[in-house]
């Protein structure tokens, strides 16, 4: 890591700037500030790379699936074991396969933005009439969520 993170304790109720690694645990929440970026490794095969102006909440951490729950900033995932990968995102969700993918939210204009670098993943989202959306992107695929207008465009790169 370096630069400015702040790491929020399950058990804290604010977040408090870090200056060496800590264990992250279920239910615990990582910020990277203007200046910070931070890479969190799991043995079990997951990288989660955080870049500057970053937020990122670890839902669930159980063997059986993990859940996050990145809310602001862009955070790279890459991913190569059998544990099932879900990341939401304001008002999308993403199941993510083995592979590389890096996920941008511009909180200003509620805007995500999604990119395949490795693999597929498939992404599902409510629009503003309730229906369920369900989209499976491959590698080199962008895709644009608008989250006001609950809906987006597929940019297909193959």
């Amino acid at each position: 890591m370096t630069g400015t993170i702040k790491w929020e304790s399950r058990t804290a109720t604010e977040a408090v700037q870090i200056t060496k690694a800590v264990l992250i645990q279920q239910g615990e929440e990582l910020i990277s500030g203007a200046d910070g970026m931070a890479v969190v490794s799991y043995q079990s095969g997951l990288t989660i790379s955080l870049f500057p102006n970053s937020h990122i909440s670890f839902i669930q951490m159980l063997p059986a699936n993990f859940v996050l729950n990145q809310l602001q900033g862009t955070i790279e995932y890459q991913k190569n074991n059998s544990t099932p990968l879900a990341i939401r995102s304001l008002h999308l969700l993403t199941q993510m396969d083995n592979g590389d993918l890096q996920i941008a939210i511009d909180e200003k204009i509620a805007r995500i933005d999604i990119f395949v670098k490795k693999g597929s993943v498939q992404i599902a989202f409510n629009d503003l009439q309730n229906i369920s959306n369900v989209i499976r992107l491959q590698e080199a695929d962008r895709y644009q969520f608008d989250d006001k207008k609950r809906q987006g465009n597929v940019e297909i790169n193959r």
